[in-house]
């Protein structure tokens, strides 16, 4: 869940291709949610990925039209503390990760 500017919750999603090699997206991600590299020939359930926490950067470009587009830009591992609630210093340019 990502706080927005008018303080709700939203659930963020991103594509991916399904190539799974040590260069690829999909594979990066993978890493994070599961807090680890995979071994050569390693293979992923990707079900287990279902549900996982970690911390993503989004970039978010507002729409002339008014709404707002958000784009996944890295994936990063869940913050170790499974309590740690982000608060936004209203100043601030981006979240404190």
């Amino acid at each position: 869940m990502v706080p927005t500017k008018q303080g709700e919750a939203i659930s963020v999603s991103g594509l991916t291709s399904t190539i799974f090699n040590n260069r690829s997206k999909f594979y990066t991600w993978a890493s994070a949610v599961k807090r680890k590299p995979f071994s050569e020939g390693e293979t992923l359930d990707t079900d287990t990925l279902h549900s996982q926490r970690c911390r993503v950067y989004l970039t978010i470009q507002e729409l002339d039209g008014g709404g707002s587009i958000n784009q996944v830009e890295k994936v990063l591992p869940a913050h170790e503390d499974p309590t740690f609630v982000v608060e936004k210093d209203e100043d601030a340019e981006e979240y404190p990760f």
